[in-house]
């Protein structure tokens, strides 16, 4: 669950991408895929500067696979 993430910086595979997961994007480099717990408590995907769903060819609102 999502307690289980973010205790320390530590890699993640996203749909079969290495991820960092980080509290904030300004502790990865940019360009970067990471994962982070947003406002709402919900864990977000994304790159730094850039655009998680393009890097990782989503479209739509598919299932997205996080595992440790």
């Amino acid at each position: 669950m999502l307690e289980d993430f973010g205790k320390t910086e530590e890699k993640l595979l996203v749909q079969g991408n290495v991820a960092s997961y980080s509290p904030t994007y300004g502790k990865v480099q940019k360009n970067e895929l990471l994962v982070l717990t947003g406002s709402h408590d919900f864990l977000e995907i994304a790159v730094n500067g850039g655009n998680a769903a393009q890097r990782l060819d989503i479209t739509g609102h598919p299932e997205i696979w996080v595992e440790k």
